[in-house]
Formats: C-alpha cells, sequence, structure tokens
C-alpha cells in the first residue's frame, strides 16, 4: 500500500472513530473496568470493519514483509560468509608475511655461513648459484605479499546488538 493510500484509509476509516476514544477516556475516569471494555471494543470494531480489499492489502504488506526478511537473512548470511573468507585471508598473509620474512633470516644465516666456509678454502660456487636463485624468489614474494595484503582488508567492525 502506497503512502497516499494508507493515510487515506486512516482518515476516512479511523479518525472518524477517533471521537468515541473521548467518550471513553471520559469514561474512565468513573468507572475504568467499562472504559476498558469499551476500548476493546473499539479496537475490535476497527480491526473487524476492515473491507476485504484493505485485508487484501494488509496480506500483500505482509507477503512483501516476509519477501524482505527473507533476503535480509540472505545478506546477513553472505555477509558471514565475506566476512568468514576475509579472516582467512588475512591469516594466510600474516603467515605468508612470516615465512618471508623468516626466510630472510635464514638467507642471511646461510650467507654467513657460506662466508665462513669460504674462509675455510671450501669451494661454494655452486651454492652461492643456488642462494642468488633462492633470494631471486625471495624477492619475487615481496610484491605477491604486497599484493595479496592489499586484497585483505581490515577486518570489519563488529555489528552492534
Amino acid at each position: 500500500m502506497e503512502l497516499p493510500a494508507f493515510l487515506d484509509t486512516v482518515r476516512h476509516h479511523v479518525s472518524p472513530r477517533l471521537a468515541d476514544l473521548t467518550g471513553i477516556e471520559q469514561k474512565a475516569a468513573a468507572d475504568p473496568p467499562a472504559a476498558e471494555r469499551d476500548l476493546a471494543r473499539w479496537i475490535a470494531g476497527l480491526i473487524c470493519s476492515e473491507s476485504s480489499h484493505q485485508q487484501d492489502e494488509l496480506a500483500a504488506i505482509r507477503a512483501r514483509l516476509d519477501d524482505i526478511n527473507v533476503k535480509l537473512e540472505k545478506i546477513a548470511m553472505s555477509q558471514s560468509d565475506i566476512d568468514a573468507a576475509t579472516q582467512e585471508l588475512t591469516s594466510i598473509v600474516t603467515d605468508v608475511q612470516a615465512q618471508v620474512a623468516q626466510l630472510g633470516t635464514d638467507f642471511t644465516a646461510i650467507q654467513a655461513e657460506i662466508t665462513s666456509l669460504q674462509s675455510s678454502g671450501v669451494d661454494t660456487s655452486a651454492l652461492d648459484a643456488a642462494v642468488a636463485q633462492a633470494q631471486s624468489t625471495l624477492s619475487g614474494l615481496d610484491p605477491a605479499v604486497a599484493q595479496i595484503t592489499s586484497l585483505a582488508p581490515a577486518a570489519p567492525p563488529a555489528p552492534s546488538a
């Protein structure tokens, strides 16, 4: 039901009956139980006097509200899935960053060991080449980690209750 139609219904079906409330209110001072009974009858009269057209309109509104509730539930489920995926991606990025940092530390230790071996007269040329290749791979990981990091936004704020 569109707002103008709703307001029209209120003007024509509810407003004329508002005057009855004045009498009920006056009766409440002298005889509260009788006023409560009259008020209950007044409300029941409003409900029962709805035309079949109004009842159809109300049924259509209820159906629309049900559809909206279903869509909201789907959105909430989708948001939960997105939040879970975001947390997982953030965890992966953190893990990869830690592993890249560890690789850097390990390469530094390996290079120190190679230098020590070289000073002992050991031929480390093949090992030097392998380390250079590993460092190249490590250098390639840095932009990849940065790219993944840009995909993992900060965790969304917790929904308010």
